[in-house]
């Protein structure tokens, strides 16, 4: 029996990113439009699909092809455009007074990053909040610039159990 090498490129993921958002903003091997407040965003299915349960479940749902256009409108298009570039950044950006409104966007189309962000912000006291050592928090919250005094977001929306439903005009073809 003849032994196995096994390599692992690090930057495969890295590189990997960086070239699909290339992708994604010259346009190159989009398959889907994603309309919000008549702005209209390009994008790959595959990326909507593995980063948001929302997407993932609309796809599954519904037979979209590389014509097709979904119109959001539960999102502002500014939110929506970074998190779509999250998406394909690993990265994300919002100003102060939007991060609990990109929260929980991010937790209603199912973006595990900012779901596990929403739920930490939810289930820290006040006390916690102000320890900047605070091991609850695995990501940058200083960066995210998240403000102690907003009130704590619903706990009743759960991604996992979601059920996706779109209006009859949400998913249409050009």
């Amino acid at each position: 029996m003849s032994e196995t090498v096994k390599y692992v490129d690090d930057e495969h993921k890295t590189v990997f990113l960086k070239l699909l958002n290339e992708q994604r903003l010259e346009g190159e091997h989009c398959d889907i439009a994603v309309v919000v407040e008549d702005v209209k965003f390009r994008a790959h299915r595959c990326v909507l699909a593995a980063c948001s349960n929302y997407f993932k479940k609309l796809f599954k749902k519904h037979e979209v092809d590389s014509s097709s256009v979904i119109e959001i409108d539960f999102i502002r298009s500014d939110i929506f455009e970074e998190v779509l570039n999250y998406m394909y950044t690993a990265k994300i950006s919002v100003r102060k007074k939007d991060v609990n409104l990109m929260m929980s966007s991010g937790q209603i189309l199912g973006i595990r990053f900012l779901d596990k962000l929403c739920a930490q912000k939810r289930d820290v006291s006040p006390d916690e909040k102000n320890d900047p050592r605070n091991p609850k928090f695995p990501y940058d919250m200083v960066k995210m610039g998240l403000p102690a005094e907003d009130p704590p977001l619903s706990q009743d929306s759960d991604v996992q159990d979601q059920d996706v439903s779109i209006h009859p005009f949400a998913l249409r073809h050009e």
